[in-house]
């Protein structure tokens, strides 16, 4: 399944075209760099189109994997949502303990690297995943707000981190504490600098959950906000 992934390119009003221009070919460059070893060929094997673009600030552009013909041809199993996956889980890890795994290899520590360089100037960056409320996650909120007297909009919170598998729920609400024995609970916590990867933030990575008003920001994040 192809899935969007929103690339939010700092968070001040104003962005140079050259910083922003830069910024996404960073962007697109460590995606290339997952998709290479991901896929074991140097061309790699998923093309990204521009699906979504916020011209108001701060930017936001959401780019959707194609899996490339050749790849198709040469009977490639499809590996865009391992791209995603390996993208958010090492840029936590590399904020949370400084480490990475084998999937990403130093090319795209680099150019991570040159992206972190930028939040001075325009702020932190971030990888945003979106996730859209169906009628399983529908079915576990009526759940969850049933058998632990969640409110009806936490309950689909806390659905939609459970279903995605997301590792941990960061909440202002003391409410959540009611399923902490099924997906970890914490307070909302600052990006805390790495100085032997680079001395400032690195990209913030949060996992957005939409339901048609907002709400809490659930897991990948090392911070927490609402929109």
């Amino acid at each position: 399944m192809s899935n969007t992934i929103f690339f939010q390119v700092g968070t001040r009003d104003r962005i140079s075209l050259r910083v922003f221009v830069d910024s996404l070919g960073k962007f697109l460059g460590i995606l290339r760099d997952l998709d290479s070893v991901l896929s074991d060929r140097r061309g790699g094997s998923v093309d990204w189109e521009v699906t979504s673009l916020k011209k108001s600030s701060p930017a936001e552009v959401g780019v959707t994997p194609i899996t490339k013909p050749i790849a198709i041809r040469l009977g490639k199993p499809e590996i865009s949502e391992a791209i995603e996956h390996q993208f958010l889980d090492n840029t936590r890890s590399l904020n949370e303990a400084g480490e990475r795994n084998k999937f990403m290899p130093d090319a795209a520590l680099l150019k991570l690297k040159a992206l972190a360089s930028k939040t001075k100037r325009i702020g932190p960056m971030s990888i945003i995943k979106k996730a859209y409320v169906d009628q399983r996650i529908a079915e576990k909120a009526v759940e969850l707000a049933r058998d632990f007297g969640l409110k009806p909009a936490d309950s689909v919170h806390a659905a939609t981190a459970i279903l995605a598998e997301i590792p941990t729920l960061q909440r202002w609400d003391k409410d959540y504490d009611k399923v902490a024995h099924l997906i970890e609970i914490e307070d909302p916590k600052m990006i805390s600098k790495q100085p032997d990867l680079v001395d400032m933030p690195l990209l913030k990575i949060r996992s957005e959950q939409e339901s048609g008003r907002g709400g809490d920001l659930t897991g990948f994040s090392t911070t927490a906000a609402s929109r």
